[in-house]
């Protein structure tokens, strides 16, 4: 009885695997069929349910294949990576390259500068693909308003689009802040690079150098100068007798840093910040003296270069300054007043500096 049992269970299965064979015989040319129509969608559907039936899973790979030709072709480039990343092999990867490259010029077109250079990164086979990339970082900084950075990008463009013009608006946008921030060598340098009677954004270079020349004098001053030597003095006045005693010290490498901005009303501004040091106590033994690093800035505007600029400032302490300019040489008298410290002293702190050597130009 047993074995009549095992037989019948076999028969029942061999004609089991009969039938699904069969079906899969059945299902794969359907699949081939659509394949051959190019629905390749559909055929891949029924090719992935085949599994390992004869060659259906690389049919899968050939339907993804196809489909992500037809997306390339109708310039769904997204669609396109996808696919060629699910089919694989080498051809596929020289496909992806393709649909990285036209994706790049898309975004591209469409001001989408950001996912541009991303693009154009993974189009790696293509000669100029790097250059693109540059140039689409270059505009992504434009808009950033980061004009260092997109000139930088657009130098390492080559000749890719409108990379010599965009390069030379990168220039002319860096020396507008500098123009508007008052360093003016800087914008002044930036201004002479450019062609002649460049314009951008309805700004002319040509027109900037000629005010640059009109208030030369204030340009020359623009940048940061050093101190080489600075004396600071303390002293101790009685309010009674008159009687008075000082301590003095020397120092130097402090920093004068000269800015200025021409105004619409042909005037400039000239701003200079002066850093200096002082004493801030008295006392009888100089080991108990005390000093601290300080800085003051005057502002003058008018049309020309003046003699020296003033500071004033009277509240709990009396703070009163003159910074002299002769040529490129300023002499800093800084002079800060305490008489409510004691009743019966007055106390005087004094700097005194030179600035004459430029370490940097603005």
């Amino acid at each position: 009885m047993k074995k009549i049992t095992a037989l019948i269970l076999a028969l029942a299965l061999a004609m089991s695997l009969a039938i699904l064979s069969g079906c899969d015989s059945s299902d794969y040319k359907k699949a081939m069929s659509l394949y051959d129509n190019g629905q390749y969608e559909e055929a891949e559907a029924i090719f992935k349910e085949l599994g390992e039936y004869e060659n259906s899973r690389e049919m899968v790979s050939e339907c993804q294949y196809n489909e992500a030709i037809a997306l390339y072709d109708a310039g769904d480039y997204e669609g396109a990576i996808q696919g060629f990343k699910n089919a694989g092999g080498i051809r596929a990867a020289e496909r992806l390259n393709d649909a990285y490259y036209m994706q790049g010029k898309e975004y591209l077109a469409n001001g989408e500068y950001e996912k541009a250079e991303s693009s154009f990164k993974n189009a790696q086979d293509y000669e100029d693909a790097a250059a693109y990339a540059s140039y689409a970082l270059g505009m992504k900084e434009m808009g950033n308003e980061s004009y260092k950075a997109a000139q930088e990008a657009f130098e390492a463009a080559g000749d890719v689009e409108k990379t010599a013009e965009m390069l030379n608006a990168s220039k002319l946008m860096q020396a507008e802040g500098f123009w508007e921030d008052g360093y003016l060598n800087s914008a002044k340098e930036l201004y002479e690079s450019l062609p002649e009677g460049y314009t951008y954004n309805g700004v002319n270079a040509a027109d900037r150098l000629a005010k640059l020349e009109q208030f030369k004098g204030f340009v020359a001053l623009c940048g940061q100068w050093k101190c080489n030597s600075m004396n600071a003095s303390v002293r101790q006045t009685h309010t009674s007798t008159g009687l008075w005693d000082q301590w003095d010290g020397e120092s130097s490498g402090y920093l004068l840093d000269v800015t200025c901005v021409i105004n619409e009303d042909d005037t400039a501004t000239l701003t200079a910040k002066a850093g200096f040091w002082h004493y801030t106590n008295y006392s009888s033994l100089s080991k108990y003296l005390k000093t601290t690093t300080d800085s003051v800035t005057f502002t003058y505007t008018g049309t020309k270069v003046p003699a020296k600029m003033d500071y004033y400032l009277d509240f709990t302490y009396t703070y009163s300054g003159t910074l002299t300019i002769s040529g490129q040489t300023f002499k800093l008298n800084y002079v800060i007043t305490d008489r409510n410290s004691s009743m019966n002293f007055d106390y005087t702190y004094k700097s005194y500096g030179t600035y004459d050597t430029l370490v940097k130009a603005y």
